[in-house]
């Protein structure tokens, strides 16, 4: 269960630079080859500032999970089925699918 935080200024955005951090890096490199400290040295903030907001990579890739839900349960809420459907309102639901694919591919490069 991801940690609660007090809230502050700074606290949103730097858990929200982190999380964006960590899955560009997912995605470039695969989950299992970044550490929390890539995650730190990249955003140039401390190793303990990152575990300030995260208690450790698991739950950084948790945070990322719900995120994917979230959106993807976004992009598959039910349509108006009545309605006839045009190409290109299929062709929009397709590449939604699609970009949120590629938004969280995290590679499984070597």
């Amino acid at each position: 269960m991801p940690r609660k935080k007090r809230a502050t200024a700074e606290t949103p955005d730097t858990r929200g630079r982190i999380l964006d951090t960590a899955l560009s890096l997912f995605n470039a490199d695969g989950a299992h080859a970044v550490s929390t400290r890539h995650i730190a040295a990249r955003l140039a903030i401390s190793p303990g500032n990152l575990y300030y907001h995260f208690a450790n990579k698991e739950e950084i890739v948790l945070c990322l999970y719900e995120r994917i839900e979230a959106q993807l349960e976004a992009i598959l809420a039910p349509r108006d089925v009545a309605k006839a459907q045009s190409f290109d309102t299929v062709l929009r639901y397709l590449d939604d699918v699609f970009g949120h694919l590629w938004e969280f591919r995290f590679s499984t490069a070597t």
